[in-house]
């Protein structure tokens, strides 16, 4: 089984939280032993709206 997703125009960051619908159910399933379905698939997902985009994203470390 292979399936592919794509998130067009978003970086490696955004797309980990934009994506949490479709890995998170994923990862649970294999621990629930769901059997997966043979072949192949390839999805794009689109977004909602283009309005909204990353303006910047600011990381800052405590100690």
């Amino acid at each position: 089984t292979l399936e592919l997703k794509l998130y067009p125009d978003l970086n490696h960051f955004v797309v980990t939280e934009a994506s949490q619908a479709d890995y998170l159910p994923w990862i649970a399933d294999r621990f629930n032993n769901v059997t997966l379905s043979k072949g192949c698939t390839r999805t794009v997902v689109t977004p909602a709206t283009k309005k909204f985009g990353i303006v910047s994203q600011t990381w800052a470390a405590t100690s």
